[in-house]
């Protein structure tokens, strides 16, 4: 079975502060709202609006990205 794995708003900004990056909830919604992120989208609504975070192009787009760093 198949199944596409998403994350929640504040998931992916931890996982990309602990990555470095140092945002906020307000500019990744932000972003993803302008389409800056390959990883996401963002659904107007009526009265609020909803993300869907791909866990799996996130990775994808972290590990284009990430360097090793020592510790």
């Amino acid at each position: 079975m198949l199944r596409i794995e998403t994350m929640t708003l504040n998931q992916v900004v931890a996982r990309l502060r602990a990555l470095g990056i140092r945002t906020t909830e307000l500019k990744v919604e932000a972003a993803l709202q302008r389409g800056v992120y390959p990883w996401g989208v963002y659904i107007p609504g009526e009265k609020h609006g909803c993300y869907e975070i791909y866990t799996k192009l996130f990775d994808q787009w972290v590990a284009e990205r990430a360097t090793e760093v020592a510790s």
